[in-house]
């Protein structure tokens, strides 16, 4: 019932881009993982708002208190610092979008260009257009957009920014099914180690 982890069994270790969807219903707390448009797993989860809190303080997760733990959303790294059980992803994404309504209630063809905001997205993130330490919004979300921040470290230093694309043809995105809720897709391209 306390189940916040969803995997799939495709192997994403092959020096291609993939597409992947995890969403999550907060009403009874489903969630769904497609990868490159297949459903890979479906789990009840918790219910509810499950987002940390603007007070909250980080939980008791890497055998003591999670010191670099924080409130924010965490990519291609080991949020907890749990040390190297836990390696960082190593590889590329290109698109990451965060949506506040469920996109698939079956398989699908992935894009082939890059995503558009729409009023169902609250976040939208191009991994491939940016420099410097701010990874840029380009959603409407009420309240305006908000931008991200890249925090380099690790050895190799990363992440770096680059202008690799997993888009090669133009077609139309997809299409919203219309079911209520939030959920994010990222395009990832895992390197072998």
């Amino acid at each position: 019932p306390n189940n916040y982890t969803i995997t799939g069994r495709t192997d994403l270790l092959d020096n291609d881009w993939h597409h992947v969807a995890a969403q999550r219903r907060r009403s009874d707390g489903m969630m769904w993982l497609y990868i490159d448009g297949q459903l890979e797993a479906s789990v009840d989860g918790p219910d509810g708002d499950i987002s940390y809190p603007d007070d909250g303080v980080p939980l008791n997760r890497c055998g003591g208190p999670c010191v670099n733990s924080d409130p924010f959303i965490v990519l291609a790294a080991e949020k907890h610092d749990a040390g190297s059980e836990f390696p960082s992803f190593s590889g590329w994404m290109d698109e990451l979008r965060f949506s506040n309504t469920l996109r698939y209630s079956q398989n699908f063809t992935p894009s082939t260009i890059p995503f558009a905001t729409d009023p169902s997205t609250v976040g939208l993130y191009h991994f491939d257009e940016g420099s410097g330490l701010t990874i840029g919004d380009s959603s409407l979300a009420p309240g305006g957009p908000s931008d991200g921040v890249l925090q380099v470290g690790g050895t190799p230093t990363g992440p770096l920014w680059s202008t690799e694309t997993p888009f090669t043809s133009l077609a139309s995105d997809v299409n919203l099914d219309g079911v209520v809720d939030g959920q994010d897709f990222l395009f990832i391209q895992q390197s072998t180690p």
